[in-house]
Protein backbone atom coordinates (compact mmCIF):
# COMPACT_ATOMS: atom_id res chain seq x y z
CA UNK A 1 0.00 0.00 0.00
CA UNK A 2 1.17 3.76 -0.70
CA UNK A 3 -0.44 6.01 0.80
CA UNK A 4 -1.26 9.49 -1.35
CA UNK A 5 -3.49 12.31 0.02
CA UNK A 6 -4.97 14.32 -2.06
CA UNK A 7 -6.26 18.29 -1.30
CA UNK A 8 -9.86 18.62 -0.67
CA UNK A 9 -11.68 22.00 -1.29
CA UNK A 10 -12.73 24.36 1.55
CA UNK A 11 -16.10 24.33 2.94
CA UNK A 12 -18.47 26.70 0.52
CA UNK A 13 -18.06 30.74 2.07
CA UNK A 14 -20.60 31.50 4.63
CA UNK A 15 -20.68 35.36 3.45
CA UNK A 16 -23.96 37.19 1.54
CA UNK A 17 -22.48 38.96 -1.34
CA UNK A 18 -21.73 38.91 -4.48
CA UNK A 19 -18.16 37.95 -5.02
CA UNK A 20 -18.35 35.47 -2.18
CA UNK A 21 -21.66 33.53 -4.01
CA UNK A 22 -19.03 33.31 -7.17
CA UNK A 23 -16.51 32.11 -4.93
CA UNK A 24 -19.21 29.76 -3.83
CA UNK A 25 -20.19 28.58 -7.45
CA UNK A 26 -16.43 28.13 -8.03
CA UNK A 27 -16.15 25.93 -4.99
CA UNK A 28 -19.23 23.72 -5.90
CA UNK A 29 -18.08 22.31 -8.87
CA UNK A 30 -14.95 20.61 -6.61
CA UNK A 31 -17.47 19.47 -4.09
CA UNK A 32 -19.94 17.89 -6.82
CA UNK A 33 -16.43 16.19 -8.32
CA UNK A 34 -15.54 14.78 -5.25
CA UNK A 35 -19.20 13.39 -4.35
CA UNK A 36 -19.36 12.12 -7.91
CA UNK A 37 -15.72 10.99 -8.53
CA UNK A 38 -15.07 12.99 -11.24
CA UNK A 39 -12.35 15.02 -12.19
CA UNK A 40 -12.84 18.89 -12.08
CA UNK A 41 -11.60 20.82 -14.89
CA UNK A 42 -11.96 24.40 -12.90
CA UNK A 43 -10.64 27.68 -13.80
CA UNK A 44 -7.88 28.19 -10.89
CA UNK A 45 -6.61 32.11 -11.99
CA UNK A 46 -10.40 33.26 -12.15
CA UNK A 47 -10.52 31.69 -8.48
CA UNK A 48 -7.65 33.47 -7.52
CA UNK A 49 -8.52 36.74 -8.69
CA UNK A 50 -11.91 36.59 -7.16
CA UNK A 51 -10.32 35.76 -3.74
CA UNK A 52 -7.79 38.88 -4.45
CA UNK A 53 -11.01 41.29 -5.05
CA UNK A 54 -11.92 40.27 -1.35
CA UNK A 55 -8.75 41.24 -0.08
CA UNK A 56 -9.20 44.32 -1.42
CA UNK A 57 -12.38 45.53 0.50
CA UNK A 58 -12.52 42.77 3.53
CA UNK A 59 -8.95 43.06 5.13
CA UNK A 60 -10.13 41.17 8.42
CA UNK A 61 -11.15 37.74 7.21
CA UNK A 62 -9.56 34.72 6.72
CA UNK A 63 -11.74 32.89 4.19
CA UNK A 64 -10.09 34.49 0.86
CA UNK A 65 -6.73 33.38 1.82
CA UNK A 66 -7.15 29.94 1.94
CA UNK A 67 -9.63 29.52 -0.36
CA UNK A 68 -6.76 31.46 -2.53
CA UNK A 69 -4.28 28.87 -0.85
CA UNK A 70 -6.06 25.88 -1.80
CA UNK A 71 -6.12 27.32 -5.57
CA UNK A 72 -2.21 28.17 -5.35
CA UNK A 73 -1.87 24.64 -3.83
CA UNK A 74 -3.62 22.80 -6.87
CA UNK A 75 -1.40 25.10 -9.16
CA UNK A 76 1.42 23.36 -7.38
CA UNK A 77 2.15 27.03 -6.36
CA UNK A 78 3.39 25.74 -2.75
CA UNK A 79 5.41 28.92 -1.22
CA UNK A 80 2.77 31.24 -1.95
CA UNK A 81 0.01 29.09 -0.62
CA UNK A 82 1.93 28.42 2.32
CA UNK A 83 2.13 32.14 3.16
CA UNK A 84 -2.03 32.36 2.08
CA UNK A 85 -2.43 29.82 4.85
CA UNK A 86 -0.18 31.81 7.60
CA UNK A 87 -2.01 34.78 7.07
CA UNK A 88 -5.19 33.03 7.38
CA UNK A 89 -4.70 31.84 10.46
CA UNK A 90 -3.44 34.68 11.99
CA UNK A 91 -6.25 36.09 11.01
CA UNK A 92 -8.69 33.32 12.24
CA UNK A 93 -6.80 30.94 14.68
CA UNK A 94 -9.65 28.86 15.84
CA UNK A 95 -10.13 27.95 11.93
CA UNK A 96 -8.54 24.06 11.41
CA UNK A 97 -8.72 24.05 7.51
CA UNK A 98 -5.65 26.34 6.63
CA UNK A 99 -4.09 24.25 8.94
CA UNK A 100 -5.14 21.00 7.22
CA UNK A 101 -4.15 22.74 4.27
CA UNK A 102 -0.79 23.40 5.51
CA UNK A 103 -0.19 20.02 6.50
CA UNK A 104 -1.28 18.49 2.54
CA UNK A 105 1.73 21.18 1.18
CA UNK A 106 4.07 20.08 3.31
CA UNK A 107 3.38 16.14 2.61
CA UNK A 108 3.03 16.78 -1.13
CA UNK A 109 6.01 19.27 -1.31
CA UNK A 110 8.74 16.57 0.70
CA UNK A 111 7.38 14.49 2.85
CA UNK A 112 10.71 12.81 4.50
CA UNK A 113 11.86 16.64 4.67
CA UNK A 114 8.68 18.06 6.16
CA UNK A 115 7.42 14.95 8.13
CA UNK A 116 7.40 16.39 11.60
CA UNK A 117 5.71 20.22 9.94
CA UNK A 118 3.11 17.84 8.15
CA UNK A 119 2.16 15.92 11.18
CA UNK A 120 2.25 18.98 13.68
CA UNK A 121 -0.19 20.55 11.36
CA UNK A 122 -2.52 17.98 10.79
CA UNK A 123 -2.86 17.26 14.69
CA UNK A 124 -3.67 20.72 15.36
CA UNK A 125 -6.69 20.80 12.53
CA UNK A 126 -7.80 17.78 14.35
CA UNK A 127 -7.41 18.79 17.63
CA UNK A 128 -9.49 22.21 16.38
CA UNK A 129 -12.09 20.29 14.70
CA UNK A 130 -12.44 16.80 16.10
CA UNK A 131 -15.23 15.77 14.40
CA UNK A 132 -14.12 16.13 11.42
CA UNK A 133 -13.54 12.30 9.71
CA UNK A 134 -10.84 13.83 6.72
CA UNK A 135 -8.72 15.72 8.95
CA UNK A 136 -8.28 12.36 11.05
CA UNK A 137 -8.39 10.33 7.62
CA UNK A 138 -5.28 13.17 6.55
CA UNK A 139 -3.47 12.19 9.73
CA UNK A 140 -3.52 8.68 9.66
CA UNK A 141 -2.19 8.61 5.82
CA UNK A 142 0.70 10.61 7.56
CA UNK A 143 1.70 7.84 10.24
CA UNK A 144 0.57 5.24 7.80
CA UNK A 145 4.08 6.36 6.38
CA UNK A 146 6.47 5.36 9.63
CA UNK A 147 7.09 1.95 11.06
CA UNK A 148 7.69 2.49 14.57
CA UNK A 149 5.52 0.89 17.13
CA UNK A 150 4.22 4.26 17.98
CA UNK A 151 3.22 5.60 14.57
CA UNK A 152 1.32 2.05 13.58
CA UNK A 153 -0.48 2.79 16.63
CA UNK A 154 -1.58 6.09 16.05
CA UNK A 155 -2.00 5.61 12.37
CA UNK A 156 -4.10 2.65 13.30
CA UNK A 157 -6.33 5.03 16.17
CA UNK A 158 -6.87 7.80 13.49
CA UNK A 159 -8.54 5.53 11.03
CA UNK A 160 -10.82 4.17 13.58
CA UNK A 161 -11.59 7.72 14.12
CA UNK A 162 -12.08 8.26 10.85
CA UNK A 163 -14.05 5.29 9.82
CA UNK A 164 -16.21 6.08 12.67
CA UNK A 165 -16.59 9.99 11.93
CA UNK A 166 -18.13 8.89 8.34
CA UNK A 167 -18.69 5.44 8.44
CA UNK A 168 -20.06 5.37 5.01
CA UNK A 169 -16.56 6.50 3.67
CA UNK A 170 -15.91 3.15 1.12
CA UNK A 171 -12.68 5.01 0.75
CA UNK A 172 -11.63 5.34 4.52
CA UNK A 173 -12.40 1.48 5.01
CA UNK A 174 -10.36 0.57 2.36
CA UNK A 175 -7.50 2.38 3.15
CA UNK A 176 -8.11 0.86 6.95
CA UNK A 177 -8.39 -2.99 5.72
CA UNK A 178 -5.22 -1.99 3.57
CA UNK A 179 -3.35 -1.20 6.31
CA UNK A 180 -4.48 -3.74 8.48
CA UNK A 181 -3.40 -5.90 5.96
CA UNK A 182 -0.20 -4.98 5.81
CA UNK A 183 0.50 -4.64 9.50
CA UNK A 184 -0.34 -8.44 9.45
CA UNK A 185 -3.84 -8.10 11.25
CA UNK A 186 -5.67 -10.14 8.36
CA UNK A 187 -8.41 -10.67 10.99
CA UNK A 188 -9.34 -7.29 11.30
CA UNK A 189 -8.77 -6.33 7.40
CA UNK A 190 -11.29 -8.98 7.18
CA UNK A 191 -14.08 -7.36 8.94
CA UNK A 192 -13.11 -4.07 7.36
CA UNK A 193 -13.64 -5.96 3.62
CA UNK A 194 -17.36 -7.40 5.22
CA UNK A 195 -18.31 -3.33 6.46
CA UNK A 196 -17.48 -2.58 2.72
CA UNK A 197 -19.76 -5.48 1.36
CA UNK A 198 -22.43 -4.45 3.32
CA UNK A 199 -22.00 -0.64 2.08
CA UNK A 200 -21.34 -1.75 -1.49
CA UNK A 201 -22.62 -5.67 -2.18
CA UNK A 202 -22.14 -5.43 -5.88
CA UNK A 203 -18.81 -4.72 -6.20
CA UNK A 204 -16.90 -8.05 -7.01
CA UNK A 205 -13.38 -6.61 -5.86
CA UNK A 206 -13.99 -6.34 -2.33
CA UNK A 207 -15.59 -9.77 -2.26
CA UNK A 208 -12.50 -11.42 -3.99
CA UNK A 209 -10.62 -9.60 -2.15
CA UNK A 210 -11.99 -10.81 0.78
CA UNK A 211 -12.22 -14.49 -0.26
CA UNK A 212 -8.09 -13.99 -1.16
CA UNK A 213 -7.72 -12.82 2.77
CA UNK A 214 -9.63 -15.60 4.08
CA UNK A 215 -7.49 -18.18 2.54
CA UNK A 216 -4.22 -16.08 3.46
CA UNK A 217 -5.58 -15.81 7.45
CA UNK A 218 -5.87 -19.61 7.01
CA UNK A 219 -2.23 -20.44 5.93
CA UNK A 220 -1.00 -17.13 8.36
CA UNK A 221 -2.86 -19.43 11.50
CA UNK A 222 -0.97 -22.88 10.07
CA UNK A 223 2.14 -20.66 10.12
CA UNK A 224 1.73 -18.80 13.61
CA UNK A 225 1.35 -22.37 15.37
CA UNK A 226 4.70 -23.31 13.98
CA UNK A 227 6.28 -20.21 14.67
CA UNK A 228 5.03 -20.63 18.47
CA UNK A 229 6.51 -23.75 18.76
CA UNK A 230 9.97 -22.35 17.64
CA UNK A 231 9.74 -19.04 19.28
CA UNK A 232 8.76 -21.10 22.89
CA UNK A 233 11.82 -24.15 22.09
CA UNK A 234 14.25 -20.62 21.75
CA UNK A 235 12.79 -18.99 24.75
CA UNK A 236 13.63 -21.74 26.47
CA UNK A 237 17.12 -22.11 25.59
CA UNK A 238 18.40 -18.71 26.61
CA UNK A 239 16.39 -19.00 29.92
CA UNK A 240 18.46 -22.39 30.48
CA UNK A 241 22.23 -20.44 29.12
CA UNK A 242 21.08 -17.66 31.56
CA UNK A 243 20.12 -20.32 34.60
CA UNK A 244 23.36 -22.37 33.91
CA UNK A 245 25.68 -19.90 32.32
CA UNK A 246 29.11 -21.10 34.30
CA UNK A 247 28.12 -24.47 33.28
CA UNK A 248 27.26 -23.81 29.75
CA UNK A 249 30.14 -21.22 29.34
CA UNK A 250 33.53 -24.10 29.11
CA UNK A 251 31.43 -26.08 26.85
CA UNK A 252 30.70 -22.82 24.68
CA UNK A 253 34.54 -22.49 24.51
CA UNK A 254 35.08 -26.49 23.57
CA UNK A 255 32.48 -26.12 21.09
CA UNK A 256 34.51 -23.05 19.26
CA UNK A 257 37.53 -24.43 19.54
CA UNK A 258 36.82 -28.25 18.20
CA UNK A 259 34.87 -25.90 15.10
CA UNK A 260 38.10 -24.63 14.93
CA UNK A 261 39.99 -27.53 15.04
CA UNK A 262 37.93 -29.61 12.17
CA UNK A 263 37.21 -26.16 10.51
CA UNK A 264 33.60 -26.19 10.97
CA UNK A 265 33.24 -22.65 11.69
CA UNK A 266 30.80 -21.69 8.91
CA UNK A 267 28.27 -24.60 10.28
CA UNK A 268 28.73 -22.96 13.38
CA UNK A 269 28.11 -19.24 12.01
CA UNK A 270 25.01 -20.42 10.52
CA UNK A 271 23.65 -21.92 13.89
CA UNK A 272 24.31 -18.39 15.47
CA UNK A 273 22.10 -16.71 12.82
CA UNK A 274 19.91 -19.01 13.40
CA UNK A 275 19.37 -18.40 16.83
CA UNK A 276 19.47 -14.10 15.93
CA UNK A 277 16.84 -14.94 13.63
CA UNK A 278 14.57 -16.56 15.97
CA UNK A 279 15.15 -13.66 18.54
CA UNK A 280 14.26 -10.95 16.07
CA UNK A 281 10.83 -13.13 14.60
CA UNK A 282 10.26 -13.35 18.76
CA UNK A 283 10.44 -9.40 19.01
CA UNK A 284 8.52 -9.01 15.88
CA UNK A 285 5.51 -11.34 17.23
CA UNK A 286 5.45 -10.21 20.59
CA UNK A 287 5.61 -6.22 18.93
CA UNK A 288 2.59 -7.38 17.02
CA UNK A 289 0.39 -8.99 19.90
CA UNK A 290 0.81 -5.81 22.04
CA UNK A 291 -0.59 -3.97 18.48
CA UNK A 292 -3.71 -6.15 18.67
CA UNK A 293 -4.38 -5.62 21.82
CA UNK A 294 -3.91 -1.57 21.57
CA UNK A 295 -6.12 -2.09 18.60
CA UNK A 296 -9.22 -3.61 20.77
CA UNK A 297 -8.62 -1.22 23.69
CA UNK A 298 -8.67 1.38 20.82
CA UNK A 299 -12.15 -0.22 19.56
CA UNK A 300 -13.32 -0.48 22.96
CA UNK A 301 -12.96 3.29 23.29
CA UNK A 302 -14.28 4.71 20.40
CA UNK A 303 -17.51 2.17 20.89
CA UNK A 304 -18.24 3.17 24.57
Amino acid sequence: MSPFIKLEPPPLVEEDNEIARRINEILQEFHTGLAYGEKVSVNLNLLIQECDEVMTFETEKAYPHYVKAFALAMEEAYTDALRECDEAINLDPQNAYPHYVKAVIFYLMDFKKFKKEAISECRTAVNLERENALFHFTLAEMYSHGSSKREILNALTEYVNATNLDPGNLHYHLKRAEYLEKQGLIDRAIEEYKVMINLNPRDLNFQSRLRLLMMKEKSARRFERNERVLITFFLFLVVFLLIFFPLVTPMITWLYSFSSHYELEIPLLLIYAILWALLWKSARSFNKLVIKERLREIDEESNS
